[in-house]
């Protein structure tokens, strides 16, 4: 099994996705896992992370990346589109992945 995605890539996300790439939101993707210090910086700085389960449900369930990453907008489609206080990440997985992380 590969070595999970650690926390300092968190923070150079953070501290790259808007000043360099111009991001409105950051997003750490990788098709193996996060360590949960990794979860728990990312949740602390707002930037989203999306592991394989999550991945899956974006690429074979068709998930709306803005469904996936729990994302709203004040009104319809926006550019600047904020996390979502109701929405958790267990809500847009399958039953599979949500049991793995209970």
């Amino acid at each position: 099994m590969a070595a999970k995605v650690g926390s300092h890539v968190m923070y150079q996300v953070k501290g790259t996705a808007g000043p360099v790439h111009g991001a409105d939101i950051a997003v750490g993707v990788t098709n193996g896992g996060f360590t949960r210090d990794a979860k728990r910086r990312g949740d602390q700085h707002r930037v989203q992370w999306i592991d394989r389960d999550r991945l899956r449900t974006w690429a074979q369930a068709g998930t709306p990346l803005r469904d996936l990453l729990c994302l709203r907008s004040r009104k319809g489609w926006s550019p600047h589109l904020r996390v979502s206080r109701r929405c958790t990440r267990s809500s847009v997985q399958g039953e599979g992945s949500a049991a793995r992380q209970a």
